[in-house]
């Protein structure tokens, strides 16, 4: 587990803040450590010391928005919420409108209902669109490449899967809201029975033993996959291309430091991605019988096998 640097600089205030962390990541994905690691470095740069000047709790409810809901209402005012994911930015806005929530690992706020435009500011709301619906008309187009036989794309997530729809029209999008292993295992077959079909993972929480259900369950039924998220195609999927986690991460520890500070949400933009990382598993694609092309071996951040 990441360690918290007990000594700092100057503290900023005086006084005890106090920051709770809703995330949609499970407490035993990979990425929590992440988060953990990358916000206790930031805030410490920035002088907030836990145990002298902050205090934080972390409430890991992955995709469960009734218990993320509970929680949220279990919780006394604090001087902000860290809201990671679309379920816990749900259960916070549930429970106030007035505390300051810093919004992360978001798709696009304007499609869920969030904020009336990018542009638009909040009272209380501010923090990092990750745009899911951008990358996933080049999830498509990247897969489509790969696998010219392509004619459907299951959405593999939570309720968002059913809004996204790729620029594409020649692809039949299936959404797929699978939680449990069987659930995941039962609803890749079925969508395995038709040809043609290749699989998108959206980020949405899902624990180890669901992404290692997804990942064998596409080697089963040989097919192509796609996500946001490096881990899928080091560990067996077809490509990857998403935002980098850690910088988004690290800019959200960046608004909690500013409000903390007195800066209000509504003075603050909401974030947008600038690069997007592109990972190919040439094992996979070699398992498959598929070619990737040259060109997208050309834009590779980094290429497998």
């Amino acid at each position: 587990m990441a360690c918290w640097p007990r000594t700092s600089g100057a503290a900023p205030r005086a006084q005890v803040r106090r920051l709770e962390v809703l995330s949609s990541i499970s407490r035993n994905d990979p990425q929590a450590e992440l988060l953990l690691a990358v916000l206790h470095e930031r805030l410490w740069q920035s002088g907030w010391v836990r145990g002298r000047n902050l205090d934080v709790h972390y409430h890991w409810v992955g995709s469960d928005i009734v218990r993320a809901s509970q929680i949220a209402a279990e919780l006394a005012e604090p001087d902000a919420f860290l809201a990671v994911g679309t379920p816990a930015l749900s259960a916070a806005q549930q429970v106030t409108r007035t505390v300051p929530v810093i919004f992360t690992l978001l798709d696009d706020p304007v499609d869920l209902g969030v904020l009336a435009s990018l542009a638009a500011r909040s009272s209380n709301l501010a923090g990092f669109a990750d745009f899911a619906g951008a990358p996933l008309n080049r999830w498509v187009e990247f897969l489509a490449a790969c696998a010219p036989g392509l004619r459907r794309v299951a959405l593999v997530g939570g309720p968002q899967a059913a809004s996204l729809r790729p620029a594409s029209t020649s692809v039949q999008v299936v959404p797929i809201e699978a939680r449990g292993v069987a659930t995941i295992n039962d609803a890749i077959g079925r969508f395995a029975d038709e040809p043609g079909g290749g699989l998108a993972i959206l980020p949405e929480g899902f624990d180890a033993a669901q992404l290692d259900a997804i990942t064998a369950a596409a080697a089963r039924h040989r097919l192509p996959t796609v996500s946001s998220d490096r881990r899928f195609a080091r560990g067996g999927g077809l490509i990857s291309y998403g935002v980098d986690v850690a910088e988004i991460y690290g800019r959200a520890a960046l608004y909690i430091d500013l409000i903390l500070r007195g800066t209000r949400p509504s003075q603050l933009e909401v974030g947008r991605p600038t690069t997007f990382d592109l990972v190919v598993n040439l094992r996979t694609a070699k398992a498959l019988g598929l070619n990737v092309p040259p060109s997208i071996l050309a834009r590779a951040d980094e290429v497998i096998g």
